[in-house]
């Protein structure tokens, strides 16, 4: 906050501090025009704390937007609420000596609204939503990072699966060169079987022809022996050559019946080595796929990185991203060996990226746990904000309805009515505070006790401020306002306890055992652990003990009182059940486990 911001919160305050000497000063028998001297000199320090607001955010409005604009806000604030006037109309008040009760509950009202522009003008920029954010963005990029890291794995298996094979593509002139084999083996079988009966002359001819096809397939055969390509395929050709071979020394022996069953023999051969090929093309084909799907996974991770370097936020944010993108290049790089029918080399560049993405991942991780933790303890330092107001409020109005149970006439007056419906809407208006707080643990949902000690909490306020209107004064009030004031003992001593350093709020999981969301992610952290869930309950227990001693030996027990402690105790009894079943459901593991 700036000097000249301080300096206005500085006026604010001596603002508030003069003001209750005008309160005090009511409560005495000094006639009323002094009172209203003093009102306007209230009055004229309001005016010229309005003008010095003005002027310091028309001055700051240039340099400091964000403050200038929280004064505007405070003018704006100022004027809705209607100070000026309000103040004016307590002045005539005074002046007059018409009602000085009633201008003192005006005055009262007025004091709490002047604290709550206050209480704007200091408050700290909220931080909460672009943590949100940041939470937000964050696990989107973990997503999306192990996704491509489940896709990635895949591709890798693939690869792996085709390079054991050990097969290597063949090109598509060994396929054709095989095919020609295949015919001219069939041309030359069906005319060895038409000319079983021609002259002897034609064995010759049809003994040099299958001697040609056998010289042939042996060159094929010898030439995926140099490419070291020993499997089925060169296997069924050098079968297929040694059956024309004995084929080609059958027909030269005059037994071209028996030739012709080894020629089919070497045709059974031949259609196996095409048969093999025409697998390995279909492993080529597969290869390309693969390569592309490489490549769009690369694509991919370079997009996210560019996302990551992009986004406005930690350095370590930077770096991850900077990690991401060498994942994106070595998966282009294994894309690029897969297209060149390399599967052996491409599964080094995929492990790479895989431990990159790994990496990666476990930066995003940490992050998302660091700012889980500080969203956490926000949610727990404003929690101990509003209940440390609601129980020094609360200690006040309790104070008060003592005083005024006391004091109370046989024949109440109307000034006595009007003091005690003043304190049931101080009540009611502190119940609303206490709603802020069931809210907050509302959209947060991971207590269960301290979610519904704060709802009793709101409940009993409620049902307080009933009874203060009705000018119900007695025991009953009186112990559920204790009963308030002890909740809420129980809740800040809960809080407190979780924002120790030894306590600092759990990474996700560590309290919810092995569960996972349906999202696949671990559950959020809890606000306070097991134990301090449990130790609530227990003080809950212990006060409606406390409090079923104390009525026990009372002649008559007030049926309020009665149906009081009985919903506390239904409350004590599911909240058990409930605890039970969760514990249950979890395990029982890793409970209040330090990180």
């Amino acid at each position: 906050m700036s000097k000249q911001t301080w300096q206005i919160s500085a006026l604010w305050m001596a603002l508030l501090c003069g003001w209750p000497i005008t309160l005090l000063a009511q409560t005495t028998t000094q006639p009323a025009a002094p009172l209203a001297a003093k009102e306007e000199m209230v009055r004229d320090r309001l005016r010229r704390l309005e003008d010095q607001m003005f002027r310091l955010a028309d001055k700051l409005r240039t340099t400091d937007p964000q403050q200038a604009e929280k004064l505007e806000a405070a003018l704006r604030q100022m004027s809705q609420l209607g100070l000026r006037e309000r103040v004016d109309q307590l002045v005539l008040m005074l002046s007059s000596d018409s009602d000085l009760s009633g201008a003192l509950t005006r005055q009262d009202q007025l004091l709490k609204d002047l604290r709550e522009v206050l209480t704007e003008l200091v408050a700290q920029p909220d931080e909460s939503a672009d943590r949100e954010n940041q939470i937000k963005q964050l696990q989107e990029w973990l997503a999306q990072t192990s996704a491509l890291i489940r896709d990635q794995e895949q591709v890798q298996q693939q690869t792996q699966n085709m390079a054991d094979t050990g097969d290597t593509p063949l090109d598509t002139a060994t396929a054709q060169k095989l095919e020609k084999l295949i015919a001219a083996q069939q041309e030359l079988q069906s005319r060895t079987q038409a000319s079983a009966e021609a002259a002897a002359g034609a064995d010759a001819e049809l003994t040099a022809a299958q001697q040609q096809l056998a010289n042939e397939t042996e060159q094929l055969a010898k030439l995926l022996e140099k490419e070291q390509r020993e499997d089925e395929t060169q296997s069924a050709l050098q079968a297929a050559q040694k059956a024309m071979q004995q084929a080609a020394q059958d027909i030269q022996n005059g037994q071209r019946a028996l030739a012709g069953d080894t020629q089919e023999d070497a045709l059974q051969e031949l259609r196996r080595a095409l048969a093999k090929l025409t697998k390995k093309k279909n492993e080529s084909a597969d290869l390309q796929a693969l390569s592309a799907a490489q490549k769009q996974l690369a694509d991919s991770a370079q997009q996210l990185a560019q996302q990551m370097q992009a986004a406005e936020q930690s350095a370590q944010t930077q770096a991850t991203g900077d990690q991401v993108q060498q994942a994106g290049g070595q998966m282009q790089q294994a894309g690029e060996q897969l297209q060149q029918q390399q599967p052996d080399t491409a599964q080094s560049a995929q492990q790479q990226a895989l431990e990159q993405l790994r990496q990666a991942q476990q930066r995003l991780q940490e992050q998302l746990d660091q700012l889980r933790r500080e969203q956490q303890r926000a949610k727990l330092e404003q929690l101990q904000k509003l209940y440390t107001r609601l129980r020094d409020e609360e200690t006040a109005i309790r104070q008060k309805t003592i005083e005024l149970q006391q004091r109370w006439p046989t024949d109440p007056r109307r000034t006595d009515l009007q003091q005690a419906e003043q304190l049931g809407r101080d009540q009611l208006a502190l119940a609303d505070v206490a709603g802020q707080a069931v809210q907050l643990l509302m959209e947060d949902g991971t207590t269960l006790v301290l979610h519904h000690l704060a709802a009793g909490v709101q409940n009993d306020m409620q049902q307080v401020a009933k009874w203060l209107q009705n000018a119900l004064l007695e025991s009953t009030t009186q112990l559920t306002q204790q009963e308030i004031i002890d909740s809420i003992n129980d809740i800040l001593e809960a809080i407190d306890s979780a924002l120790q350093p030894e306590n600092s709020p759990a990474k996700p999981g560590d309290q919810q055992g092995n569960q996972q969301n349906q999202s696949g992610e671990p559950p959020p952290p809890p606000l306070l652990p097991s134990s301090a869930e449990l130790k609530l309950l227990y003080n809950l227990q212990e006060r409606i003990f406390d409090r079923t001693r104390e009525v026990r030996h009372q002649p008559a027990i007030n049926s309020a009182t009665a149906d009081w402690l009985t919903n506390k105790q239904q409350t004590v009894l599911e909240l058990a059940k409930e605890m039970h079943n969760r514990m249950t459901e979890q395990g029982f593991k890793n409970m209040d486990q330090p990180d």
